[in-house]
């Protein structure tokens, strides 16, 4: 009986502790994805310029089929990337609305309770 009992605390401790360790990794990568890399910090032509150099490096070195592929390849990791950014932005105006409302909620029960103390 106790030797099950300590079966059934081990495991739980066990579950914990990933769960633990999974939300300590999604926080390191959250606040990676915060800083970022510093893409922001280049400009126009520096943009155009890596653009050029690794294109015309990958055309040398793919066949005509192999290039195709990569480029329908190359689309849809864009398209990916596009609906990623569109949900983050629509994520943040519903979280910044969210955010407004309850504000609001918040001003208004305040008005509520000190109208209630004056009378």
């Amino acid at each position: 009986m106790a030797n099950e009992k300590n079966n059934k605390n081990n495991k739980y401790k066990r579950k914990k502790t990933k769960q633990n360790k999974k939300n300590n990794c999604n926080n390191k990568s959250k606040k990676k994805c915060d800083e970022g890399i510093g893409l922001s910090s280049f400009s126009y032509a520096d943009y155009i310029l890596l653009s050029s150099v690794i294109a015309y490096s990958i055309a040398e070195e793919l066949n005509e089929d192999d290039l195709a592929m990569f480029t329908i390849f190359l689309e849809l990791i864009l398209t990916d990337l596009g609906l990623i950014v569109a949900k983050r932005g629509i994520e943040a105006k519903n979280n910044a609305e969210e955010g407004v409302i309850l504000e609001d909620s918040t001003i208004e029960e305040s008005e509520i309770i000190d109208e209630d103390i004056l009378f």
